[in-house]
């Protein structure tokens, strides 16, 4: 009878253990599979949050019209690109150029300038001499591809007025597209009313801003009052993000 009994207590230690094998291998690799599921999750995470980033760090360029006819329009003009160099994040990287004809397109701040020193170089542009917008455009355009971020973003300030540029509209749509830029530009003509500037109208300039952008890939903004400088720039920066 003892030997009966122990015979019996030693099948279900055996029953025991086989039971606790076996759940421990079913554990053991339920564990694996979690770990594995577990580090693809990450990885997709971790490209998604790259992607993220690379979508969000942006190289700009900004453009300000400085020719002559801009005139009272200017104060406007440095106060978005001040509004705009604020919004940058730390992982952008922009630069400035003052456009007045085909022999004044001038880089006042280039890439990895401080805010500070970028403010201070827009205090110092002027308005003057005649107005070679689109040349200025295609110049800032190619110099935009320096940026060291993929998504290279070009924004413009003007009244939208061309007088004595070299290339013409379907040039420089072809050179944007080359440089593969985003255009964005900021027109201010409608501040002047109805006045025409060397026989161009406020309706003429957003005819040419709007083909611009829609040509090129981007967006035209138009300020109807200087009080909306900050609504406009916070529009087109956030639609940047």
């Amino acid at each position: 009878m003892k030997h009966k009994i122990l015979k019996s207590i030693s099948c279900v230690i055996c029953l025991v253990s086989l039971l606790v094998i076996q759940n421990f291998g079913q554990t053991v690799d339920y564990s694996l599979k979690n770990i594995s599921s577990n580090q693809s999750e990450f990885a997709k995470s971790e490209l998604a949050k790259s992607e993220l980033e690379e979508r969000s760090s942006i190289s700009y360029g900004i453009v300000v019209d400085s020719s002559a006819k801009m005139g009272d329009l200017l104060p406007t003009a440095v106060k978005i690109a001040k509004g705009l160099i604020a919004q940058c994040q730390a992982s952008d990287d922009f630069f400035i150029v003052d456009v007045k004809n085909s022999s004044n397109i001038e880089l006042v701040k280039d890439f990895n300038a401080t805010k500070e020193s970028a403010n201070e170089a827009l205090d110092n542009v002027v308005a003057n001499r005649g107005s070679a917008l689109l040349d200025g455009i295609i110049v800032s355009g190619e110099y935009l591809k320096l940026g060291k971020n993929k998504r290279k973003i070009l924004i413009v300030i003007t009244d939208g007025i061309d007088t004595s540029s070299t290339y013409n509209v379907e040039q420089t749509i072809g050179k944007l597209k080359e440089y593969q830029v985003e255009l964005y530009i900021i027109g201010l003509g409608s501040l002047r009313g109805k006045k025409e500037v060397n026989g161009y109208s406020e309706k003429d300039a957003a005819k040419l801003i709007n083909k611009l952008v829609s040509q090129v890939g981007g967006k035209g903004y138009f300020l109807s009052s200087s009080t909306d400088v900050d609504s406009v720039v916070d529009k087109l920066t956030t639609s940047l993000r």
